[in-house]
């Protein structure tokens, strides 16, 4: 639940920001609308020109209607999620296209805790081992699974013993006579007799032990014990599987992880890339020594790259929600001291790693 929540919450971000950015491009394209009719004006343009970017500009205003609905379902998933009525809206940040997410503090804070260990493939490799361990140590699935063979033991040792151990009982008695009297009583028949008979006490007890071993019971015991075995088996077999797929969402969680924090820096640069070549060209069509294509697949081409690194940062944290859910332990919301006791482990595991392949 903790992982679905926290990625509603980010697909919402994502959306909200690939909203801004889809209306942002209307805007630049509104002006270069403007730009068209100038150079129309002018004489250095033919209608077609405008006609196309008018036809650009409903294009961009069903993208940004797109774009908005996208916001409204993801708002509304994590609604459902937080158990809040489905159609309350709420502002989850406030959303600045312009600003660089990579320059706050606590990417620059979380990129220098990671870089020693996403920087080439052998410290990758050591810290993809190291989360895999914290997984084993601490999912769910295994402790379960690691209750279920304990008892299944416990049953497997009882079979094994049934061959030889008997089955002991221990029974007791004790009773006291609270009166006596009426017919039978010698007591009270009034009749003297030259003897007498012993009179039991009132109070009389019992103690009884007994053991019983069957020497044939059909087999019963016999296929008890490899009942035992069996299920002993399974349960040993479907943990070591369990252990498999649980190191397999690990690695491959990791893999895309580093994959998309690669793509921070790279989608920035060619997000700033695309923006320069958008504004030559954009003042070159001002001047007319761009034509009309040139314009469009330089906006077009500055959309994408901005989509791009405008969500590369909710990708990312996407991914590592993913590790943390495979890895059953979520650090993001963790506290300082957990945090720093999780740093310290993969310090000194990643220091015993190297230490031993020298």
């Amino acid at each position: 639940m903790i992982a679905e929540a926290a990625i509603a919450f980010l697909d919402v971000l994502r959306a909200g920001t690939g909203e801004g950015v889809r209306k942002q491009n209307l805007s630049l394209t509104r002006t270069n609308l403007d730009l068209s009719r100038v150079r129309q004006s002018i004489g250095a343009a033919n209608p077609a020109e405008v006609f196309r970017w008018e036809s650009q500009v409903a294009t961009e205003r069903s993208q940004v209607i797109n774009a908005s609905a996208l916001r409204n379902q993801a708002e509304i998933a994590l609604n459902r999620i937080l158990n809040r009525p489905l159609e309350e809206r709420f502002r989850a940040v406030d959303q600045g296209i312009a600003a660089n997410p990579l320059e706050s503090d606590e990417s620059t804070a979380l990129r220098a805790q990671l870089d020693p260990y996403l920087n080439d493939q052998t410290s990758f490799s050591i810290f993809r081992d190291f989360m895999a361990l914290e997984a084993l140590r601490d999912s769910p699935e295994l402790g379960q699974l690691d209750a279920f063979i304990a008892a299944q033991q416990r049953v497997l040792r009882g079979a094994r013993r049934a061959f030889w151990a008997p089955t002991v009982g221990l029974s007791g008695q004790l009773s006291q006579v609270l009166g006596r009297g009426g017919a039978g009583d010698p007591s009270s028949s009034g009749v003297e007799l030259p003897f007498t008979f012993p009179v039991p006490g009132n109070n009389s007890w019992s103690l009884g032990i007994s053991a019983s071993l069957p020497l044939v019971t059909g087999g019963f015991r016999i296929s008890e014990r490899q009942r035992a075995l069996y299920e002993l088996d399974r349960l040993n077999l479907e943990r070591r599987a369990t252990s498999e797929r649980i190191e397999q969402r690990v690695r491959s969680a990791m893999h895309a992880t580093r994959a998309s924090f690669a793509a921070l820096e790279l989608t920035e640069q060619a997000a700033l890339a695309a923006a320069r070549n958008f504004e030559l060209v954009q003042d070159g069509y001002s001047q007319g020594v761009a034509d009309i294509i040139d314009l469009l697949d330089a906006q077009n081409a500055a959309l994408v790259a901005d989509l791009g690194a405008a969500t590369a940062v909710y990708d990312y944290l996407i991914d590592l929600v993913s590790v943390e859910r495979a890895v059953a332990k979520f650090n993001l919301f963790s506290s300082q001291q957990e945090a720093r006791d999780f740093l310290r482990r993969l310090n000194d595991f990643y220091d015993q790693s190297t230490e031993s392949k020298r």
